[in-house]
């Protein structure tokens, strides 16, 4: 909530709709076709909450096989496969590590990390590097988000993605003498 920049009001709300979320009657279902909805045609939207979501099981370490399960029905309910929803997994394991071990550890650990964190092995030639980043730069930049229609209140969480892959990408062309 600190990263969405919510108003106290807004934290308050975002609190009693997550209790209401976690109780043993909340029709996931119907909630996720109305936010289906409401995203109808922005796929870019999508593909953020999935993020989101992730991002959230992964921060405390390990997925458990029912959150796993909850996350391939949402994600299965939106229209993103399970192969889709796994790549995206491992790219935010990817950029996570990244960012951790930017100040841990040794360069070539570090290197591996970027390689993984755009999405694209360490053996690929400079224009693909060069294409994955200006993919995911495309993707999650906070003006191109905003554009899609995320909201104000996420655009910390948009612009720490952005500066992750920057990193990323600064690095992979540090080491490869990319200009």
């Amino acid at each position: 909530m600190h990263q969405m920049r919510l108003r106290p009001e807004e934290v308050q709300r975002a609190i009693a709709l997550f209790s209401r979320g976690k109780s043993g009657n909340f029709d996931i279902d119907t909630c996720i076709a109305r936010f289906q909805q409401a995203c109808r045609g922005q796929p870019g939207l999508v593909r953020t909450f999935l993020e989101i979501q992730l991002d959230l099981a992964l921060s405390k370490g390990a997925i458990n096989a029912s959150e796993r399960e909850l996350l391939w029905r949402i994600a299965d309910r939106l229209g993103v496969g399970r192969v889709e929803l796994t790549q995206l997994e491992a790219v935010l394991r990817a950029r996570r590590n990244f960012s951790h071990r930017q100040t841990q550890t040794r360069r070539d650990d570090s290197l591996q990390e970027a390689y993984k964190a755009l999405g694209v092995p360490a053996t690929a030639p400079d224009k693909a590097v060069k294409t994955a980043y200006r993919r995911l730069m495309n993707q999650h930049h906070p003006d191109k988000q905003l554009a899609r229609g995320l909201p104000d209140s996420m655009m910390e969480m948009a612009k720490k993605r952005t500066r992750e892959i920057r990193s990323a990408y600064d690095l992979i062309k540090q080491h490869r003498g990319m200009r």
